[in-house]
């Protein structure tokens, strides 16, 4: 179903008072900004749907946002008046990370609570980091040159080819300073074998198929001692 005029609206509301802090005046300020001028309902809208816990304030999404403004009984009656509700310039919050799960927090990551900060860490502009970062599906349109992959076909033993992607230099840097600075530093699940050092496809197996890897002379003889293998 397509989003409404109204609830379009309440988006582009919400977005703008996401933008920065939850001060009065720069409330108004920002939604007086996105709507073009400063309509004589705004306040009482403001009202009704601050304030807010400073808590729920850092959580808070613009779809949650934009359901409370929605909600509002002087949002439905600005539509009223002489004066509608209407988005004439778009403000959005700088992207920022959430907050770590539970088993994180004593860690020694990096500080990383924006978008800027972890492109100053990678040590690319933010430009450079959005492109790098673009969306695949919408990347694989682009000329070859301007793609983050490199293609080739390799042949099979069966017959016919396998597509290999592989990352270009650049962006195979960036990944392993991520992996070797980051996500090395975060514990592995006891169940993850994948693509962790020391584990592998064959470590998972002797864990969950150990019984039927014993040799068969020893099931023969005590037949009974197995439990049955997973199907």
């Amino acid at each position: 179903m397509q989003p409404s005029h109204r609830h379009l609206i309440a988006v582009g509301l919400a977005r703008s008072l996401l933008a920065g802090s939850q001060q009065q005046h720069s409330l108004q300020a920002r939604a007086a900004h996105a709507l073009g001028h400063e309509p004589p309902w705004l306040p009482g809208l403001l009202g009704q749907v601050f304030p807010v816990s400073a808590a729920n304030w850092a959580r808070l999404t613009a779809d949650e946002l934009a359901l409370r403004i929605e909600q509002a009984p002087a949002f439905g009656d600005a539509f009223l008046s002489d004066d509608p509700p209407l988005i004439r310039a778009w403000i959005l919050r700088p992207s920022r990370m959430t907050w770590p799960p539970l088993g994180l927090h004593e860690l020694l990551l990096p500080s990383l609570p924006h978008s800027e900060a972890l492109a100053d860490w990678l040590g690319l502009s933010v430009d450079t980091l959005d492109w790098l970062t673009y969306c695949s599906a919408r990347r694989r349109q682009a000329p070859l040159f301007a793609q983050h992959y490199a293609f080739s076909l390799k042949p099979k033993r069966s017959g016919g080819g396998r597509l290999i992607e592989a990352p270009r230099q650049r962006l195979k840097a960036l990944q392993t300073r991520v992996l070797r600075d980051l996500l090395d530093a975060v514990p592995v699940h006891e169940a993850c074998h994948g693509f962790v050092a020391g584990r592998s496809v064959t470590s998972h197996a002797q864990r969950r198929w150990r019984p039927c890897f014993e040799p068969w002379a020893t099931r023969r003889v005590w037949p009974d001692s197995w439990p049955p293998c997973p199907r």
